[in-house]
């Protein structure tokens, strides 16, 4: 019988024979390294061969995108950055942005994706986004790509002191994830609302921190986006309730 894991994979072993082969340790690390190169790997495969100590490290790198917490414990992983000057540089960019998004990434490693400006933007804008990441790094993000931007005014850690900053960002979507932000201050979320820009304005809209006048300010556009943040804004709801009654 022929097994289609994913297109235009086939394979005359089972998902579950496959599975049971990449748990196991005492795999041949040829046959482990053929399993990681499966388009489409179910991910419950990703994630054992990213645990198995006896994946070989170009496989481990690969199915690391998938699986990057099991890849972080993996013996084998502290042993390569210990020892491969050349490990990040090699790594796939999937696997770096899964590496750089992920809450249980060490500092140190933190800082070595986003630190260097030739980093992938997909991978510094992963760091950038990331709560656990250093204060110093997130400062040098200011003059990254907007792409980095966007990830640092999403980053749920963000100082106060730096939103305002961001809010006049010349890229709308940077100044857009600001106005998105949960803990947004009430004045700059006013400030934002004057924005010619109707993604910024809903964004807005869609905040329950937004002060009511400046809601109601918003409820008179007829843009459709606008309207539907108003809609789905909880704080709008409860406005909406009270003045029913």
């Amino acid at each position: 019988m022929t097994y289609r894991l994913g297109f235009p994979y086939q394979t005359e072993k089972s998902p579950s024979v496959l599975l049971e082969e990449s748990e196991n340790p005492n795999t041949d690390p040829a046959e482990l390294q053929r399993i990681a190169s499966i388009r489409f790997l179910p991910r419950s495969i990703s994630r054992a061969l990213a645990t198995n100590p006896s994946t070989p490290p170009d496989a481990l790198l690969v199915v690391g995108g998938d699986a990057p917490a099991e890849m972080l414990k993996n013996p084998l992983w502290n042993l390569l950055l210990a020892t491969d000057p050349g490990l990040l540089n090699r790594m796939p960019n999937h696997t770096a942005e899964a590496i750089g998004s992920h809450i249980d990434t060490p500092v140190d490693l933190l800082r070595c994706l986003g630190t260097p400006r030739s980093r992938p933007v997909r991978v510094r804008a992963a760091v950038a986004a990331n709560p656990n990441c250093p204060i110093e790094v997130l400062k040098g993000f200011f003059r990254h790509h907007q792409r980095v931007r966007t990830g640092l005014a999403n980053n749920p850690n963000l100082p106060k002191r730096w939103q305002a900053r961001l809010a006049r960002d010349p890229c709308r979507e940077v100044r857009t994830a600001v106005a998105r932000r949960k803990d947004a201050a009430p004045d700059l979320l006013r400030a934002l609302a004057q924005e010619s820009s109707y993604n910024v304005r809903s964004a807005v809209a869609g905040n329950p921190r937004t002060p009511k006048d400046v809601l109601q300010s918003l409820s008179r556009f007829k843009l459709d986006s606008v309207q539907r943040a108003l809609s789905a804004n909880p704080a709008v709801k409860r406005m909406r309730k009270k003045n029913s009654r």
